[in-house]
């Protein structure tokens, strides 16, 4: 083997090698992550005109139904002793009287409400059979302590 093969080659015009690839590779990660944030925006807006919607719709078909789900939502969240899904809520309100209707996604902003009223918390994830037992959270009211 050639002994100048083995020398650290310098780069041309002074160039600093690793420092451009260690620059470029930062670049990249941070235009994959700003990519990342921007696609994570753009969904939870589709999500919010999803819920507004899906809600907006359940009141129009019948007046009053997001009150009564509400209401409702209050009731349950504070008797339940262990964390609960909103699948077991849905059941829960319907064998209460609250109206079924086809789209269940309006269910999401009487969540979202609870959660922002501090009534309960997220505690963890639970398959539903609801979405061939995809994970969807637990929640337990703001006064209870997990076991």
């Amino acid at each position: 083997m050639d002994e100048r093969s083995l020398e650290k080659q310098s780069p041309p015009d002074g160039a600093d090698f690793e420092g451009a690839f260690a620059t470029s590779g930062m670049h990249a990660n941070h235009t994959e992550s700003s990519a990342r944030d921007n696609a994570m925006r753009r969904a939870e807006g589709r999500r919010k005109r999803g819920i507004d919607a899906a809600l907006a719709r359940a009141d129009e078909l019948s007046p009053g139904w997001s009150t009564h789900a509400l209401h409702l939502l209050a009731a349950f969240a504070a008797e339940q002793a262990i964390p609960w899904t909103c699948e077991r809520y849905r059941e829960w309100a319907h064998e209460a009287g609250l109206q079924v209707h086809p789209e269940q996604r309006a269910f999401g902003a009487i969540i979202r409400a609870g959660l922002r009223d501090g009534w309960f918390v997220r505690v963890g994830y639970a398959p539903a059979a609801s979405s061939n037992c995809a994970p969807k959270p637990l929640y337990l009211g703001a006064n209870r302590e997990c076991a």
